[in-house]
């Protein structure tokens, strides 16, 4: 072998071993570094895939949070179950606040809830007269003769006229219209309960004020009916004196949608040793 030769072999060896050399460390160093951003960044990417399907689910939950909240407030007003429970305190509340006394309270559930359509008239002219049928009017004027000691040529003259005038008052009944109102169908889903409340004043600004806190109250309700039941002496004194009435106050519920029940208002009771909330299941 020539000098050459073996110049040339040991130029060819040098580059092999500068060629493993290089390729040693690339492995050794680069490759690494160039493997791991890329799995860094296929890292990265599935977090902020990540990130953003938590971002989605956050958003639905909150939308449903404000669905139901909005359902809830609706539900103040008109809930979708009884809640009779809050509605006796709510009326308790307002026997507080009017400083009256309620004697006894029923109560009346699932009614139906009628819509009402007025009736407009003119005025009527001798509302009283014509509630009278003509067998009164005779015997009223007949009474009214004997006691007078009239003649009966008076008398048969009095009924001609008293005929003549009864038949021109159907005339004007016919020509006019019942006062009121005219009951409609039922309204559909609605239903309402109804408290009879018996209750005791002394002064008459405490019903008032008693019944404006009714009025007041967020839960859709209807005072229904006022009666007065009577007092305790002949005379009233007011501030003195008992005074007792009856009154009806309705509160309204939406049974066809029984299932947003979940998302209906609830309050707290205070827990009460041995004792359990006659309202709780």
């Amino acid at each position: 072998m020539t000098f050459a030769a073996k110049q040339k072999l040991l130029t060819f060896g040098v580059l092999l071993l500068v060629v493993l050399s290089l390729t040693a460390v690339y492995f050794n160093t680069v490759h690494p570094e160039w493997t791991g951003a890329a799995d860094a960044e296929e890292a990265a990417e599935t977090e902020d895939a990540y990130i953003q399907e938590l971002e989605g689910q956050l958003r639905e939950a909150e939308e449903e949070a404000s669905g139901m909240a909005s359902t809830t407030d609706l539900q103040r007003r008109l809930p979708v179950v009884r809640q009779t429970d809050q509605f006796l305190m709510d009326i308790s509340m307002a026997e507080e606040l009017a400083d009256i006394r309620i004697m006894d309270i029923y109560m009346d559930y699932d009614q139906p809830v009628y819509a009402y359509e007025t009736v407009e008239v003119g005025p009527s002219t001798g509302a009283e007269d014509q509630g009278e049928s003509i067998d009164d009017v005779r015997r009223e004027e007949i009474e009214e003769d004997e006691e007078l000691t009239a003649t009966d040529d008076d008398v048969e003259l009095e009924d001609v006229d008293l005929e003549s005038d009864l038949e021109d008052r159907e005339v004007e009944t016919d020509e006019t219209l019942p006062d009121g109102a005219v009951q409609e169908e039922p309204l559909n889903g609605v239903r309402k309960q109804t408290a009879v409340i018996e209750l005791k004043v002394n002064t008459y600004e405490h019903l008032e004020r008693f019944l404006a806190e009714l009025d007041a109250l967020e839960r859709y309700t209807n005072i229904e009916s006022i009666l007065f039941l009577g007092q305790d002496e002949d005379r009233i004194f007011d501030g003195q004196s008992d005074i007792f009435f009856e009154v009806q106050v309705s509160s309204f519920y939406y049974p066809a949608r029984e299932d947003l029940e979940p998302e209906a208002p609830v309050r707290d009771y205070p827990e009460t040793p041995d004792r359990e909330s006659p309202f709780r299941e």
